[in-house]
């Protein structure tokens, strides 16, 4: 009978599992599951060099791969607005006053998805612009360029790729800081 390398006990572990939806404890031996189960059935995977885990209660899950979804910002994005397909800044204005005012502790409202085109077909956005919608506290636009967009050319339903189009540059102005351009 194999023994464990790493026992993990009295946890609440989801198993994703639909036959056996939550454990108790678990057995790891080397880099491989050995078991998910009761604590009284782990238990008997003990050798005298297992490393034993007390996970005092705490939740337990199946160890996550990611593999270009950049975790953070897209926990981050769940919470906040997403503008995608708004246009023109009366359209931005609406929906970022909207959000803010039901968030009025919110020190900074974060906008995700607008396009770099959303307020003018030049792609050029300056702070004036952000501040008249919103004017009573910093509005971070995440910006998509246009090489993200899927499905907003010709070609996408049959597999081809989208016109080549770079990121704006940057212009910058007497006071050292820059505004957005299209290349």
């Amino acid at each position: 009978m194999p023994t464990a390398d790493i026992i993990i006990t009295n946890a609440k572990i989801l198993t994703m599992d639909k036959a056996l939806p939550r454990a108790e404890a678990l057995a790891i031996a080397g880099n491989r599951l050995l078991a998910v189960g009761r604590q009284d059935d782990i238990a008997g995977l003990k050798a005298p060099h297992t490393r034993v885990i007390d996970a005092r209660g705490k939740t337990v899950l199946p160890g996550m791969i990611e593999s270009h979804m950049h975790i953070f910002m897209g926990s981050v994005e769940l919470d906040s607005l997403m503008v995608t397909g708004l246009e023109g800044i009366e359209a931005l204005t609406r929906a970022v006053r909207a959000y803010s005012a039901k968030r009025p502790d919110d020190k900074i409202i974060v906008a995700n998805g607008a396009n770099y085109m959303t307020i003018r077909p030049t792609g050029i956005i300056t702070r004036q612009d952000l501040d008249q919608v919103l004017p009573d506290r910093p509005l971070h636009p995440v910006l998509l360029r246009p090489s993200h967009r899927v499905g907003q050319y010709r070609g996408a339903e049959s597999g081809g790729h989208p016109p080549r189009q770079g990121p704006p540059a940057r212009q910058r102005n007497r006071h050292g800081g820059g505004r957005a351009r299209r290349r």
